[in-house]
């Protein structure tokens, strides 16, 4: 049985969604989850955008960055069997909520971040865009003055099959 485009790309974004980040302040190092995944799978490109290591940075400077959403890692990755799509990285370190948001401040820790991938695929082939979290993949059309092509309904069709809900804004 052959593995086609849309099967391999629905299995990466189900592996992207289960990348569990963690209190590491060194989020690309081979230990921390985004470094792991990345050496797991077959990457035939990868590009450093922002790489921000946290490792010596002092407990004022730790407040001064808790209070604002900051890029740690941005990577453009391209696939093995996936070359129609590069995939931009990013882990996002969360800003601390208020201490009077009693809900979300027992969840918030120092360097909690998230990831937040978004896809950008080969326009002679696809009329799509994608964001992609732990939760959500959000897809919209690139160009809106065109309609959806046959690869985009075959890819869209896979992810509906594959995830159930997926957000368009088409």
């Amino acid at each position: 049985m052959t593995i086609n485009f849309e099967q391999r790309f629905c299995e990466l974004v189900e592996r992207i969604q289960s990348i569990k980040t963690d209190t590491s302040r060194n989020k690309f190092s081979d230990q921390a989850p985004l470094g792991e995944f990345v050496k797991s799978e077959k990457v035939t490109s990868l590009q450093v955008i922002v790489y921000n290591e946290f490792e010596t940075t002092s407990d004022h400077q730790l407040q001064i960055i808790n209070h604002r959403d900051k890029v740690a890692v941005e990577l453009h990755l391209v696939f093995d069997q996936l070359d129609a799509a590069v995939f931009s990285f990013n882990e996002i370190l969360v800003a601390a909520p208020n201490t009077r948001d009693e809900e979300n401040y027992a969840d918030w820790y120092p360097f909690k971040s998230q990831v937040v991938v978004y896809v950008d695929f080969d326009e002679a082939e696809y009329n799509l865009q994608m964001r992609i979290d732990n939760n959500n993949i959000q897809i919209t059309k690139r160009n809106q003055s065109t309609g959806l092509g046959w690869n985009d309904q075959q890819l869209i069709a896979a992810l509906e099959t594959s995830f159930g809900s997926i957000k368009m804004m088409i």
